[in-house]
């Protein structure tokens, strides 16, 4: 596996992106966070996505493409070690040895009580060794140390290889568990990832009837078997279902170019807010929802329908 040889000047990494799509969207209690990201340093592109609940986030990766000569990983974290690290692989569970491992067929890896679980057993490579370094060569402060500091470190991470074409990822992150509860926790799953495509990164929570979704061009998302929504731009959206139908809609344009945009929905909704208005089109059999964006300093941020 080649390695880069170096990183560009400390003064040069910090640089503008090549894409607008970046952003965020609430409705008011929880929320997504996604980038189109396009690197201005080598031929790298790949489109994240993070999906918050009460629990758990959900994090997911797609379109991970690289045309250099370099290996390209995802780092799940990098920490101190705090004592174990847990890990099931291949239906059993074992405490890892310190130093470099790869590890296939991963189903969750517990480190200082924080869970990362794989919804598809997946390929993974943990470090629980020793790093040796000095804060100057992180810095580049004047006042910065150049003693040389040893620390146990935790880093997990994706390989994706050289050149990847496509490449992609998905991991739960469930903090403060324990390894029995992490058993449970993946025995009645209530996250259900919808889509993780260069279309569209979409995660459903089960028990909060909640779907959070990245448009990266306009599109369709079924909610369940009756309900779907379909959005005429790019943007990021979440719709909260209740006994009756939706009960909130949350939308923002990551790229804060956008007055407005319209939903459309398969079944009734009608009214209007300070923001929006909806008719149902009873032939058609959906409802037509046109909803102004925050405009000015505020662009970008969500606009929130309770219906």
């Amino acid at each position: 596996m080649c390695k880069k040889p170096d990183l560009p000047p400390f003064k040069e990494i910090a640089k503008k992106g090549k894409s607008d799509f970046v952003g965020a969207v609430t409705d008011g209690q929880f929320g997504a966070a996604a980038f189109d990201f396009k690197s201005v340093h080598d031929p790298l592109k790949a489109r994240k996505s993070w999906f918050f609940f009460d629990r758990e986030y959900v994090c997911l990766g797609t379109g991970i493409n690289s045309q250099a000569e370099f290996p390209v990983a995802t780092t799940l974290n990098q920490c101190l070690l705090n004592k174990d690290v847990v890990v099931k692989s291949k239906g059993a569970k074992k405490t890892l040895d310190k130093g470099q491992h790869e590890l296939k067929d991963v189903s969750w890896v517990l480190h200082d009580s924080i869970a990362y679980v794989f919804p598809s057993p997946a390929s993974v490579n943990v470090s629980n060794a020793t790093a040796t370094g000095n804060w100057k060569l992180i810095s580049h402060q004047a006042s910065a140390s150049d003693e040389t500091v040893k620390k146990d470190l935790f880093t997990l991470w994706f390989n994706h290889g050289q050149k990847p074409l496509s490449a992609g990822y998905s991991y739960i992150v469930i903090p403060k568990i324990t390894p029995s509860a992490v058993e449970s926790y993946t025995k009645k799953p209530e996250i259900a990832i919808i889509a993780n495509t260069v279309k569209m990164q979409a995660v459903q929570h089960k028990g909060l009837k909640l779907t959070e979704a990245v448009f990266y061009e306009p599109g369709t998302l079924k909610i369940n078997g009756t309900v779907a929504v379909t959005v005429g731009s790019p943007c990021i959206a979440t719709v909260k279902m209740g006994a009756k139908g939706i009960e909130k809609i949350a939308v923002s344009d990551p790229t804060q170019k956008l007055k407005s945009i319209q939903l459309k929905v398969t079944t009734p909704v009608t009214g209007s807010g300070n923001n929006w208005s909806a008719t149902w089109d009873k032939e058609n059999k959906v409802s037509v929802i046109q909803i102004d964006l925050p405009a000015g300093g505020n662009a970008g941020k969500s606009a929130v329908l309770t219906l």
